[in-house]
Formats: structure tokens, sequence, C-alpha cells
């Protein structure tokens, strides 16, 4: 359940703060965040995929949702780090990134309620 709501949390912040014009501090904050997503979400692939089947087999609906939820923060966390490089080298920002950014983030939110239906 605290993994669901971590995950629209995150889907909110990507939504939220994928403005334009993106400022360098608002991008500095988010990838001092990064890390601790994609260290969150690699935890918790790892501990997912190494429950064992008997629980899975109960719920697997709800464990699927949990890792793809993971592996949404991932990619998230990799474009706050990668949008960060390009506005350190380049002032003006990818406008590219903006679209997916906020899919990313639609697709999260719906996970997180997904995931909190389903259990």
């Amino acid at each position: 359940m605290i993994y669901a709501i971590i995950l629209i949390v995150l889907g909110l912040i990507a939504i939220l703060f994928n403005k334009k014009p993106i400022t360098k501090q608002a991008a500095v904050v988010k990838v001092w965040l990064a890390p601790l997503f994609i260290i969150w979400g690699t935890v918790g692939i790892v501990i997912l995929s190494t429950i064992r089947y008997s629980v899975i087999d109960e719920n697997a609906t709800y464990w699927y949702f949990l890792i793809l939820g993971s592996s949404i923060e991932i990619l998230i966390a990799v474009f706050f780090i990668y949008r960060y490089i390009k506005l350190k080298k380049n002032p003006q920002p990818d406008d590219n990134l903006f679209l997916p950014q906020t899919i990313l983030g639609v697709v999260a939110i719906l996970v997180g309620v997904a995931t909190i239906l389903v259990k």
C-alpha cells in the first residue's frame, strides 16, 4: 500500500513539475531525488522477484503491478537525470522530453491506483 502511494506521488511529481521553462534549480532538486527513486525501484524489483511463488500465485496481478511500478519509477528517475544533463549542456530545454515524461507520470498514477484497487 505504501509502495503504491509512493508511486502515485512520483507520478504527480513527474506531471506537475514538467512545465516550460525548466529552471536549473528545479532540475537540481529532481536530480537529487532521482537516485532515491532508482534505488527504491531496483530494490522493489529484486525483492518482489525473489518472493516465493506460492505467495505470488495467490494475487499475481498485485505483484505484477508492483514490479511494473518499480520499472516506471526507474524510467522517470532516468528522465530526471537525462533532463538535468541536457539542461546543463544547453540552457534551452529539449521539448521532446515533455510528452514522454507526462505519459510516464500518468501511467505511474494509474498503476499506483490499480495496485491499491487490486489489493
